[in-house]
């Protein structure tokens, strides 16, 4: 249906927003980009110090993980886990432990905690707005691949290296709040829930029209509310809002994140006209182009596409090289 592209060089990992709106890619380019599949474009490009093996999104925050590699080669080196905001472009947290690269990541249904894996053969479980290292699980006995938590956060399953899927059972220690009818909190799900209850657009991406619902969709919509942290909330409190929230319904809500990925790039296009030459689509998703030739390393003795800045195989940096009829034909073209 469509077909995203920018990255330049091997994209291991995806997530998509709760609504299905938004979509966020990492690769061994060093980039995380954020993308919205409504109109198929790119909204930010953020840069990272190493290649990015595996991304996760927070659904309640604007907020990603990404766990990083010093090296191409994913399953080498040392690569912390790093937590972003999507809004800024800005590194929040840096989550120290393993010992080795991470090659999976994923976080909890309601949103508190992140599990991570890779090449020391452990997974950690964190608190996501401390960086506290709660739990080591240890069990794989070669690399971790995958992780992911149950609907209810209750279960992490790992894959490894070592031709093993593991089970693992969390025990939490709940504090019940007290009942109450509305949380802002929950805001961002009952925006989820009516935009895919919306009818689909030409497109079969875009949702288009006011959201219809029955009973069956409102008490699956109070079980997920549950698993994602807030099951004290009254069923009838959080009708009225869903209700309130479906009759001033003007289509899916910005979100505070996608909002400033928005202004950001209406900035950037807005910079673009007038006097100002038009940016390239590199240059708009943040990437620069360099004029011709090719991108080489000295260390590692490899070429690459030109604009790239960083060895995906060494870490080091791109030297960027034109060639000598090229550079000629650059300056009679600004002598003529």
């Amino acid at each position: 249906m469509r077909r995203l592209t920018g990255h330049e060089h091997i994209v291991r990992s995806v997530a998509i927003s709760l609504d299905g709106r938004w979509a966020l890619s990492s690769s061994v380019d060093r980039t995380m980009r954020v993308w919205d599949l409504t109109i198929g474009q790119c909204m930010r490009v953020i840069r990272v110090r190493g290649c990015v093996a595996s991304v996760a999104l927070c659904q309640d925050h604007p907020w990603a993980l990404c766990g990083e590699s010093e090296t191409a080669l994913l399953h080498r080196g040392e690569g912390p886990l790093r937590l972003w905001d999507l809004g800024t472009g800005q590194c929040l947290q840096t989550f120290e432990g393993h010992a080795e690269s991470i090659q999976a990541v994923a976080v909890s249904p309601d949103g508190q905690c992140v599990v991570s894996g890779g090449g020391d053969r452990t997974l950690r479980l964190w608190d996501v707005k401390t960086a506290r290292c709660l739990q080591v699980l240890t069990g794989h006995t070669q690399i971790i691949r995958e992780v992911a938590f149950s609907f209810d956060g209750h279960w992490i399953l790992s894959a490894g290296s070592d031709n093993t899927v593991r089970l693992w059972q969390l025990d939490w220690e709940y504090e019940f709040p007290g009942w109450s009818d509305w949380d802002e909190g929950a805001r961002p799900y009952l925006g989820g829930f009516l935009t895919l209850h919306c009818p689909y657009g030409p497109d079969g991406i875009s949702r288009v029209g006011r959201p219809t619902w029955n009973e069956d969709d409102f008490q699956k919509l109070l079980k997920e509310l549950q698993y994602r942290g807030y099951g004290w909330l009254r069923s009838e409190g959080v009708r009225r809002e869903v209700e309130r929230m479906a009759r001033e319904w003007s289509g899916p809500p910005l979100r505070p994140w996608e909002s400033a990925i928005s202004g950001a790039a209406n900035a950037e296009r807005s910079a673009s006209v007038g006097d100002t030459p038009r940016a390239s689509p590199g240059e708009r998703c943040g990437r620069k182009e360099t004029a011709v030739g090719r991108a080489w390393c000295a260390r590692c003795k490899r070429s690459f596409p030109k604009g790239m800045r960083f060895c995906c195989y060494c870490g080091g940096d791109l030297r960027q090289e034109r060639r000598k009829n090229d550079a000629a034909d650059g300056v009679a073209s600004q002598g003529g």
